[in-house]
């Protein structure tokens, strides 16, 4: 994908989801809350918001998938104040 088709892409998705992306991974957590689905499942890398190098799995790559873990510390982020985000975001959102 090119430089310009993968801006074109980041355009869109911040305009759908009428968000500056700064905070994508929150954007795309918040959105998933939002959603009228049943369910919404979001990843230890989102809410690490964690790049490309905390990716479970690289489609069309034979090997290297599945070897990303999380980290102590990285859970005590979560306790420490995202936790409480997550709670109200979940009440706001009745899941």
């Amino acid at each position: 994908m090119s430089a310009e088709e993968l801006e074109h892409e980041r355009d869109h998705v911040r305009r759908y989801l009428r968000v500056s992306g700064e905070d994508i991974a929150w954007d795309f957590i918040r959105a998933s809350y939002t959603s009228p689905a049943r369910l919404a499942i979001v990843s230890l890398q989102d809410l690490f918001a964690l790049g490309s190098e905390a990716r479970f799995n690289t489609p069309g790559v034979p090997s290297g998938n599945w070897r990303w873990r999380y980290r102590t510390e990285s859970l005590e982020k979560i306790f420490a104040g995202t936790a409480k985000y997550l709670t109200e975001l979940a009440t706001l959102t009745a899941r």
